[in-house]
C-alpha cells in the first residue's frame, strides 16, 4: 500500500493509442505495479478496442477497464472518467489519499 512520504504523492500518466485493439496481455509492462505502487493512476487511451470509426457507434471501454481494475486491485477506485469517442481518460485514486481528492471533474 503506498505511503504519503514527505507530504509527496506519486502520480503515473499513461497515454497510448492502442490503434484499435485491446489491451495486451501483459499490461503490467506499461504500469510497473510490481515495483512500484502510485497513488494516483490517470490513463488516457486513444483508440481502444476499437478503431476511430467504430468509437462512433461502439465507445465501451469494459474490457480495457477491467483489466485496469485486475491490476491495480480493489485498493484503488475509478474517480473519474470521460470518453469522447475513440479518446478516455480514467482516473484511479489508493484508497489512502481518496479522502483527500475532492475536486473529480475532468
Amino acid at each position: 500500500m503506498p505511503k504519503i512520504e514527505d507530504g509527496s504523492l506519486r502520480m503515473l500518466a499513461v497515454t497510448w493509442n492502442m490503434a484499435g485493439k485491446g489491451p495486451h496481455k501483459n499490461i503490467e509492462d506499461v504500469f510497473n505495479t510490481q515495483r512500484v505502487k502510485h497513488h494516483i493512476y490517470a490513463v488516457a487511451t486513444q483508440e481502444c478496442c476499437h478503431s476511430i470509426l467504430t468509437s462512433f457507434v461502439f465507445n465501451s471501454k469494459s474490457e480495457w477497464k477491467n483489466k485496469i481494475n485486475l491490476l491495480l486491485g480493489r485498493e484503488y477506485q475509478e474517480i473519474a472518467c470521460v470518453s469522447m469517442n475513440a479518446m478516455n481518460l480514467s482516473i484511479y485514486v489508493h484508497m489512502s489519499v481518496h479522502p483527500y481528492v475532492h475536486c473529480r471533474r475532468v
